[in-house]
């Protein structure tokens, strides 16, 4: 016969106050009981996870998940028939965080939950558990009647692979709702592979920017086996189907696309043109060069203004400078990333953009342009030339230590050829100047140190 220690019978008298009908009693034994890191604490804390108060009822779920024991499985799993579908989806949260695969046939029967936030949270869990077993359950519930648990199957089957899912997985393609087609695409290229791309390729069509995006996504992943089918898009496609078309061939750099997208440019068709100058400028190639300035004169979002300043700056193009330059003092420079063109113009060694973006830096305390004067101090450290050290010693000027460290670092790579006109500015009339000059000086030889 086992003793009832003093720690015993105290846990018994808190287990008895569970029943009490004041919510404050419980609550307090509840706490007490979460505060034990024993086994004997269980029996209780199952009590209190069922109890008609959410805050007693995610003290006793996170005091289980806690002592992380494989004895309150069985007490969980009955409890998985309580009426109360929020009791029932927070004990499933806490099979999945114990983590003992042996709850796994039980997370399969809640599939079939009168709630669909049941079934959600435990096609959630089972996919955590990473177990093959789930595959045939989770199949069934591709036909759901709830889009939320069709999305999570969706990711689920994803994770889990299983070619007998593929057939739901297309079927999912044209499914009513958006975020089911988005999981669908991405869940078919990681179970199918290469075997999903003839699926894929319609989807690039889909009236719903988002899932297009998913789909392209999910093609990228698929390497450059996926591109003769893209070059066919490009090719046969609709406007919208080429359009994502041509963005992935540019991710995946297929030189094997480059013929057709040099037709593309010639096309009335803007977006698809503007995209395919993108892919073409991706590819290295200097055709691109005039669709790629016409975006930078565009209303296009500023992602997409970014990335042709990018590509510009790769390029080397000379006949892009008087159109980035003029960017620096225009609207672009708020909607597009001054720093980016800075480094895009550096790359041709455009000296003349440094008194520009050195204006940029004087709105540091200027809300909202802080990240504009950021953004330039940046981009001064891609002037790293001798014929950039004139106008990088314009710097001197400015009392900011963030411009000065800019400049300083791009200095070091001609450090030899700067530390003359530095030394000179020591003898300057302007204090200011003599203590700036200083400053990078120090900079420079802590550099070498």
């Amino acid at each position: 016969m086992v003793e009832n220690t003093p720690e015993n019978s105290q846990i018994d008298e808190w287990v008895q106050a569970l029943d009490s009908s004041n919510a404050a009693t419980r609550m307090k034994a509840t706490e007490a009981l979460a505060k034990l890191d024993t086994v004997a604490a269980i029996p209780g804390l199952l009590r209190a996870l069922v109890d008609e108060r959410s805050r007693i009822r995610r003290f006793a779920a996170e005091a289980l998940e806690r002592l992380g024991h494989p004895d309150a499985i069985p007490g969980l799993l009955q409890a998985l028939t309580h009426e109360n579908a929020t009791i029932r989806e927070r004990i499933v949260e806490v099979l999945q965080e114990l983590g003992h695969p042996e709850v796994v046939p039980g997370l399969m029967n809640c599939l079939t939950d009168s709630h669909p936030r049941v079934r959600q949270r435990a096609i959630r869990a089972l996919s955590a558990f990473g177990q093959p077993e789930a595959i045939p359950s989770l199949l069934n519930t591709l036909e759901d009647t709830h889009a939320e648990v069709r999305e999570q199957t969706m990711w689920a089957l994803g994770h889990l692979g299983g070619t007998a899912a593929i057939p739901g997985l297309q079927r999912a393609l044209q499914d009513p709702h958006t975020r089911v087609r988005q999981a669908a695409a991405w869940a078919l290229g990681k179970v199918a592979g290469t075997a999903a791309i003839p699926d894929l390729i319609p989807a690039l069509d889909d009236h719903n920017s988002s899932v297009r995006q998913k789909t392209a996504a999910a093609l990228e992943e698929l390497g450059s086996t996926a591109c003769p089918a893209l070059i066919q898009a490009l090719a046969n496609g609709t406007s919208l189907m080429r359009e994502q078309a041509a963005k992935v061939i540019g991710n995946l750099h297929c030189v094997d696309a480059i013929p057709r997208l040099l037709v593309v440019l010639a096309e009335d068709d803007r977006a698809v043109r503007l995209q395919a100058a993108i892919a073409l400028g991706q590819l290295g190639r200097q055709e691109a060069t005039p669709q790629l300035i016409h975006i930078l004169n565009s209303q296009l979002s500023p992602q997409v203004v970014n990335q042709a300043v990018e590509l510009l700056g790769n390029l080397g193009c000379v006949e892009a400078i008087p159109v980035l330059l003029n960017s620096l003092r225009s609207p672009l420079a708020h909607r597009a990333n001054i720093g980016c063109v800075g480094q895009a113009l550096a790359k041709p060694g455009c000296v003349d953009a440094i008194p520009r973006l050195l204006h940029a830096t004087h709105r540091y305390d200027e809300w909202p342009h802080e990240d504009l004067a950021r953004s330039a101090t940046f981009a001064l450290r891609a002037f790293d030339s001798v014929a950039a050290i004139p106008n990088l010693l314009q710097a001197l000027e400015i009392s900011d230590s963030r411009v000065l460290e800019s400049v300083a670092i791009a200095l070091s790579s001609v450090r030899s050829e700067a530390r003359p006109r530095l030394r000179e500015a020591l003898e300057n009339p302007n204090p200011k100047i003599r203590k700036n000059a200083a400053f990078v000086l120090k900079k420079l030889d802590d550099s070498t140190s």
